[in-house]
């Protein structure tokens, strides 16, 4: 237990100072601003344009939180922060609990240093903490099943996949698929459980009640806001072929990626050896099993049927991640004792100068990033100082990060003029959906014609901005 905490403090301390270098102070994105729009109406009434029916409530939740401290971007993705610290608690006790420690370790190492969590870790997204969730409802099951099959420890995976659904309605794939793995892996423990089992639903189902009222008053059905996550997810397809072309670097990095093949390696060879009847390995094989299952399902199933986003397979990466680790550590574990010390000081010391790397790598990108978005804020605050704290509209492709810096309510361009003052129109230069040539003209005569203001973009990103007010 003291080598487990200093793991997790030693590791959590690593973490967060990393995280809060590559912490970025810049303005809000667009996924940002829409849950910590959604927050601040609760408290101030202010408008949440932007926010759709289709968005969890759980990290505007958290924002509810942060607001009652401060409203700087700082404190929201600080929140960010500490729920990826947690997330990655999850992980290695995950690993902890059904590998071994030196795979807890490694797996969690590995993912927390690739690019692809670093990128998202510090902002104010709901991507790494419902991965979390998910993770430790599949501890919760494992624990059941594998360790403790007449106690009641299954229950605590409804809170958890409660609080996953929560978080991020696109988790509600990721639960079904777990629950039909699980079943598939222990089909022949089911009966003997069926009282956890059905006690864990109903839970859920009680813990799910919130859900569907607000969903019925919301939409007049019980599903209506279940049905408009699931439609308005970017489809397409061509997810997959995405994760596979951002091997390795973008999506695990190199160790990561061998991590990536040793997982697969070490599933077949298991899977061979208890066909040639390895009965010693039945426990291992269905941990192997339930873990790469579920990452390979839920993988291709998000691939298929969503365009590709490496923080939509968070919880596949950090499965396939620590299966891989415990397959290095199996044979790491079968070294001499002088090899296995030398390799593990320089396997520590290119994690060590790796996340030191990537954490300074990533530091530089998303302050580019976020610095880009100045512009916003200064054409923001524009119509704000204009409307001198009157309600007021703007007409723009910028939807929610207008309506969090102007505290004016914001529309896109399919919706007609509005008929309200003061409204402005914000144009610029390099904007998205933006209309142009005639359709472009036809806007700016709508107005009074001579700009407010233009804001120069020295980024020149976004673009030179051009606030238009309607007469």
């Amino acid at each position: 237990a003291a080598t487990d905490l200093t793991i997790l403090a030693v590791g959590g301390s690593a973490l967060l100072l990393g995280l809060i270098v590559v912490l970025p102070s810049g303005p809000f994105g667009h996924d940002e601003s829409i849950y910590a729009l959604k927050a601040r109406e609760w408290i101030e009434g202010t408008p949440a344009t932007g926010w759709a029916r289709y968005r969890p409530l759980g990290m505007s939740f958290v924002g509810w939180i942060v607001l009652q401290f401060s409203s700087s971007e700082v404190w929201f993705r600080f929140a960010a922060v500490l729920l990826s610290l947690a997330t990655i608690a999850v992980m290695w006790l995950s690993g902890r609990v059904m590998y071994s420690r030196a795979t807890a370790t490694l797996g969690a190492a590995v993912f927390m240093s690739s690019e692809s969590f670093l990128r998202r870790a510090t902002e104010f997204l709901n991507d790494v903490i419902s991965s979390g969730l998910m993770l430790a409802a599949m501890a919760v099951i494992w624990i059941h099943f594998e360790r403790a099959p007449n106690r009641w420890w299954l229950v605590a995976a409804a809170p958890l996949g409660a609080g996953a659904y929560y978080m991020r309605y696109g988790s509600a794939l990721g639960l079904v698929i777990i629950a039909v793995v699980a079943a598939v892996v222990w089909a022949g423990q089911l009966k003997a459980s069926w009282k956890q089992i059905a006690t864990t639903a109903g839970v859920l189902l009680a813990l799910l009640v919130p859900h569907f009222a607000y969903s019925q008053t919301l939409t007049g059905s019980v599903f209506g806001i279940f049905e408009a996550a699931r439609t308005s997810v970017g489809g397409g397809g061509g997810g997959l072929a995405d994760y596979f072309r951002w091997l390795p670097a973008r999506l695990a990095g190199p160790v990561g990626t061998t991590l990536l093949a040793m997982a697969v390696i070490y599933a077949i060879g298991l899977f061979v050896a208890r066909a040639r009847g390895r009965g010693d390995l039945a426990s291992e094989a269905r941990t192997v099993a339930f873990l790469v299952s579920t990452a390979l399902v839920v993988a291709f199933a998000l691939g298929a049927f969503t365009h590709g986003e490496p923080r939509f397979i968070y919880l596949p990466l950090m499965l396939m991640l620590l299966t891989g680790a415990r397959a290095v550590t199996l044979v790491w574990a079968l070294l001499r004792r002088t090899p296995r010390l030398v390799i593990g000081v320089a396997a520590g010391l290119v994690f060590v100068a790796g996340f030191a790397a990537a954490t300074v790598h990533m530091s530089r990108a998303i302050e580019g990033i976020t610095d880009s978005r100045y512009v916003l804020v200064e054409a923001s605050a524009v119509a704000q100082s204009d409307a001198a704290g009157e309600a007021c509209e703007v007409r723009s492709s910028y939807i929610p990060q207008i309506t969090w810096y102007a505290v004016c309510s914001t529309y896109g361009f399919t919706r007609p003029i509005p008929d309200s003052r003061p409204a402005y129109l914000m144009i610029f230069e390099n904007g998205k959906r933006q209309p142009v040539g005639p359709a472009l003209d036809r806007e700016i005569a709508a107005t009074e014609g001579t700009p407010l203001a233009v804001i120069d973009d020295p980024d020149d990103k976004i673009g030179d901005a051009a606030i238009f007010e309607y007469p």
